[in-house]
């Protein structure tokens, strides 16, 4: 049994930010680019002086990151539980496609624990608001945020792990769901949480 950090949200706050970067993993998913960062600036600008302060910083650092691993703890235990009559009579092909399925939420589960056990927030926001300060006055602004923040707060290469994984798992429930009887072959769902 894991042991992670509960961090607690605010209701409202926590699905936003959840259907914000649910947004992020469909842009990224299209090929798109997400456009959300002004969004979450607003939602962590919580004393509206238009700009974000290192409590508000990690605030948005902590919180990202426990609404990504939650989802994703989420969808392993809705869809990923082991089931030995469908192991055994899974094909050589679906045997592979479910082996790599939970590697990538291996990975994924073990990046954000890290993530969330490393390093204070509080250090990772002041190394984030120097990066992302371009100007040199001690606030990120706006626009620094809006134009530092995609590479650095949702890194390309981490949205397009978390878009395959939850792509495989649409995969995943389509196939079965087919199996069951219970779609046409012509659907075009999107997995995991984006369809959500």
């Amino acid at each position: 049994e894991d042991k992670d950090e509960v961090v607690s949200i605010p209701p409202y706050r926590g699905q936003l930010l959840r259907k914000l970067w649910i947004d992020c993993l469909r842009a990224v998913s299209h090929g798109d680019t997400p456009f959300i960062w002004d969004q979450l600036f607003s939602l962590y600008d919580f004393n509206g002086d238009g700009t974000i302060e290192i409590d508000e910083m990690e605030r948005l650092l902590k919180e990202l990151l426990s609404v990504r691993r939650d989802e994703l703890k989420k969808t392993l235990e809705q869809t990923l539980k082991p089931n030995v009559y469908a192991m055994l009579a899974q094909t050589k092909q679906e045997a592979a496609a479910e082996k790599a399925l939970h590697q990538l939420a291996g990975q994924l589960l073990s990046h954000y624990r890290s993530l969330l056990q490393g390093p204070s927030f509080r250090h990772r926001s002041l190394v984030l608001r120097s990066q992302l300060d371009v100007s040199r006055d001690g606030l990120v602004s706006l626009d620094e945020f809006t134009r530092g923040a995609p590479q650095l707060l949702l890194p390309p290469r981490e949205l397009a792990l978390e878009a395959k994984f939850y792509r495989l798992v649409g995969e995943k429930i389509e196939r079965q769901a087919r199996e069951r009887g219970h779609i046409d072959d012509d659907s075009e769902d999107e997995g995991g949480c984006i369809q959500q």
